[in-house]
């Protein structure tokens, strides 16, 4: 028997295909890799005004699937209250019954869950929750602008799992209502990773000499502070969705309303190359006279693509955790990175400036992706007893069912007990 197991269902699919579409995502922000990803800092479409307008305007077209998912939802419930079933003598008959004025559908299911059986509770609970939404977006678009993917070669990355974890760790117990614990094969990995990401920030701060330069104290602390906020939103999301019941299309549906709004102010505002200078204003850029122009090709897969990851993200925190959420953004350092030694390397030419920085961060890569695997149940361990916490060991745990009859010893063996209790039946049933 092997030491480790990978469960691949259906969730696998699911976070590899938002993993793929995410580095596609990636790769369209920016035209050449060698600037983009050695430079540092070049004009990429993440800071084009027009675009996030666009992508929020069709974010908007998700209240069009949301008032369907409501019309399904009210024709279910007319279904189950029309046809009824009564039994007379020998005899079913099947009847239609007077429809209710009040039919239930999912705005009434989210007020029965929340107790919203007051005007001024309903109100308040609207309220908080677009507040909580417009919290979520504003932090995804600072997300988008002001953490810089694209940095010496991803040493963004470590800074970006450093402050995601803390702000899961810090804020699930809060938002989630539940006790920040772990099991074994959860938190062994999680200290791993937390451990090896502070390594890594260590040893780029000290050994690299340009990271020092790009990560000046203003710059520094917009990251961190960024990246903890991710975590926030990741978990403020998981709250919406399943505490709240709040429908992720309704969810997608305001956040691009909010988007539409700011956004079209923005763009009467400032011209994208205004929008850039006033970025820079804030998060001082090393490169600033690099303004590309994009294909269409390159804008219309960043759009597509983004609009999509809009309903992907949420999806995956609510049918998974918040915590795949996190794990995905590490698959997609892995994902991309053979595609970007490729381009970089064979294609452009490029050498690496840094051999044992390359190395580290690629290792340490690795590793934290895959102790994060563990952490998620998708990769299994078999040894230590890091199996045992599993949930879906602990269900098969439940589903045993002992027979009351048998005495079962800690080794496993029935007792003398129940062996002669045995023994007696079998003589009396020869007997009879």
């Amino acid at each position: 028997m092997g030491l480790f197991s990978l469960h691949f269902d259906d969730s696998l699919y699911v976070i590899l295909i938002t993993c793929f579409l995410w580095a596609i995502n990636f790769r369209a922000t920016f035209k050449n890799n060698s600037d983009s990803m050695g430079l540092g800092s070049c004009w990429v479409l993440r800071f084009d005004p027009i675009l996030i307008l666009i992508k929020n305007i069709i974010c908007i077209f998700y209240f069009i699937v949301f008032c369907y998912e409501l019309k399904l939802s009210r024709s279910y419930k007319r279904a189950e209250q029309i046809y009824v079933k009564k039994q007379e003598g020998s005899q079913i008959k099947i009847e239609l019954t007077e429809l209710k004025p009040n039919e239930e559908n999912l705005i009434n299911t989210v007020n029965v869950a929340n107790k919203l059986d007051k005007t001024e509770v309903k109100i308040w609970f609207w309220i908080k929750n677009f507040l909580l939404i417009l919290v979520t977006y504003i932090i995804e678009e600072l997300y988008f602008l002001l953490s810089n993917n694209h940095v010496l070669d991803r040493v963004i990355c470590p800074i970006r799992n450093f402050g995601i974890l803390l702000a899961l760790f810090i804020f699930s117990p809060l938002f989630l209502k539940k006790a920040c614990s772990y099991n074994k094969h959860q938190i062994i990995p999680f200290i791993i990773i937390f451990i090896l990401s502070i390594l890594i920030i260590l040893f780029n701060i000290f050994g690299v000499d340009r990271f020092l330069k790009k990560f000046k104290p203003v710059n520094s602390s917009i990251y961190y502070t960024t990246y903890f906020l991710i975590g926030l939103e990741i978990v403020i999301i998981k709250r919406l969705v399943d505490y709240e019941f709040l429908s992720i299309f309704l969810i997608l549906g305001i956040k691009g309303l909010i988007g539409t709004i700011i956004f079209t102010g923005i763009n009467i505002a400032y011209t994208p190359r205004q929008f850039f200078d006033f970025l820079d204003s804030i998060l001082t850029f090393e490169y600033d006279d690099m303004l590309d122009d994009f294909e269409v090709i390159y804008k219309i897969i960043y759009v597509v693509t983004l609009v999509i990851l809009e309903w992907l993200k949420i999806y995956v925190i609510n049918k998974y955790s918040e915590n795949h959420l996190q794990m995905i953004l590490m698959m997609v350092d892995l994902i991309y990175f053979p595609f970007y030694c490729i381009e970089r390397f064979p294609i452009q030419g490029f050498t690496i400036f840094r051999f044992d920085s390359f190395i580290y961060n690629v290792i340490i890569g690795v590793l934290n992706t895959f102790f994060m695997l563990i952490f998620n149940e998708i990769l299994e361990c078999k040894f230590w007893g890091l199996d045992k916490g599993l949930k879906r060991n602990i269900n098969k745990r439940k589903d045993i069912i002992i027979d009351p009859n048998i005495d079962i010893l800690s080794d496993g063996r029935s007792s003398d007990a129940t062996n002669q209790r045995n023994s007696n039946n079998n003589n009396n049933e020869k007997g009879d």
